[in-house]
């Protein structure tokens, strides 16, 4: 126990705010970030190879997207009843300039038979009925519901047309054409967006910083994030727990990226601002932590509530969303608060490269708080009492108070704030 009879005259009366700062041992500041790294890294390289694998349990289903009351929800879930088969109809239309003749029709006739041999086609034919103007001729083909629709309907076009007659156009479409064509539409459109979203941070990371390295830390720690959320609804997604559909995934994407980069961002100005005033990069981190918890859990927590607010959404396009989107959230939070001052405890003041906050508390007292330089401006102080007569004002005395109690006060009393 301290000798509170030795705490300077200006911290008398409040010894409690001024407890003893416990520095950690140097084997703890090692293995605690080391375990914290290679725990995300653990993660992330687990939850990578899961953005492949979405599709697997998400669902683009038109009914995914309507509330359970519509009438085109019933009439979907009721559409089964009336089918013994759960193919995919594909409707092939022959287009030609002039009228089809017999003989046309019958080669037109001869392909469908020949496309029965296509992978993914059931077998399921209809001859070809020809249009009232005779220039045209329909028909029917099912795909297997199992089968890749983009690839099978890519395959049969090709069929059909090496058969046909020359003049004849042939299209693939129905709901197996449509399908083909969206997945053609919408082919990479996640990685397009992670990798455009990934690029646009980057740069402007390196604008507001300088620094090469600090955006590489701010950038891992978005996507080591994104990585454990997706795996984490991915397996909740397979348990049928969760819907996941195309348009919530691409959210859960941009808004974890988003969001992790907001809270770091408020993180790397603490830590910056305490460098300037604390030559230990592990109590520099700490307080960093200290000063940015609140905040962070503050703001992450009003959007998780926000987001699952949705849930009381009557269409399921809102309803899928809010869930799926606070666990994005959550470790958009747990990512910043704990991958994050790891990594800039090892990099230390290096992350800054090349513009490095120098300890120089004699500059922030000059400066009237701790400002960071080419970051905007902010000061540690928190306390705007003027002592009568000093003829200072709130915010010199604030940080005066700050610099006082890290340079002069005896090292056992020294506020961990």
């Amino acid at each position: 126990m301290p000798d509170h009879s030795q705490i300077p005259p200006r911290f008398h009366g409040r010894e409690k705010d001024h407890v003893p700062v416990r520095t950690a041992p140097r084997w703890l500041r090692i293995l605690l970030p080391a375990v914290l790294i290679l725990a995300w890294l653990t993660a992330a390289g687990i939850g990578g190879p899961y953005f492949g694998k979405v599709s697997e349990v998400s669902s683009n289903d038109q009914t995914s997207y309507l509330p359970a009351s519509a009438d085109a929800t019933k009439v979907q879930t009721l559409l089964g009843e009336f089918n013994d088969s759960k193919a995919i109809p594909a409707i092939v239309v022959f287009v030609s300039k002039g009228k089809l003749s017999d003989g046309d029709l019958a080669r037109i006739s001869k392909a469908l038979t020949a496309s029965n041999s296509v992978e993914g086609v059931s077998g399921r034919t209809s001859p070809a009925i020809r249009s009232d103007d005779g220039r045209a001729a329909q028909a029917f083909v099912s795909i297997e519901e199992d089968a890749e629709v983009g690839d099978v309907v890519a395959a049969l076009g090709k069929e059909l047309r090496a058969g046909v007659p020359s003049g004849v156009t042939v299209y693939v479409t129905g709901p197996a054409g449509f399908t083909a064509d969206l997945l053609t539409a919408f082919a990479g459109i996640d990685g397009l967006l992670l990798g455009v979203g990934l690029l646009a941070v980057f740069i402007i990371l390196i604008l507001v910083y300088r620094s090469f390295l600090l955006p590489i830390a701010v950038v891992s720690t978005s996507l080591f994030g994104l990585c454990a959320a997706l795996l984490v609804v991915w397996w909740l997604a397979k348990a049928q727990i969760l819907l996941l559909s195309g348009q919530t995934q691409g959210i859960l994407f941009i808004l974890v990226i988003g969001a992790a980069t907001d809270y770091s961002l408020l993180l790397v100005s603490r830590y910056r601002e305490e460098l300037r005033v604390n030559t230990d990069n592990w109590v520099a981190t700490v307080r960093a932590i200290k000063g940015s918890f609140e905040p962070i859990i503050a703001s992450g927590g009003t959007v998780i509530a926000g987001l699952l607010c949705l849930l009381l959404s009557d269409l399921k396009s809102n309803s899928t969303l809010g869930p799926v989107a606070s666990i994005g959230i959550l470790f958009a939070m747990l990512s910043a608060l704990t991958l994050l001052p790891a990594i800039l405890f090892f990099f230390g003041r290096a992350a800054f490269w090349p513009r490095r906050p120098r300890y120089e508390p004699e500059v922030v007292e000059s400066e009237g708080g701790c400002r960071v330089r080419g970051c905007g401006r902010g000061w540690r102080g928190s306390s705007s009492i003027t002592p009568a007569g000093s003829g200072s004002s709130p915010r010199s005395c604030s940080s005066r108070a700050v610099l006082e109690s890290h340079s002069s006060t005896p090292r056992e009393y020294r506020s961990p704030t």
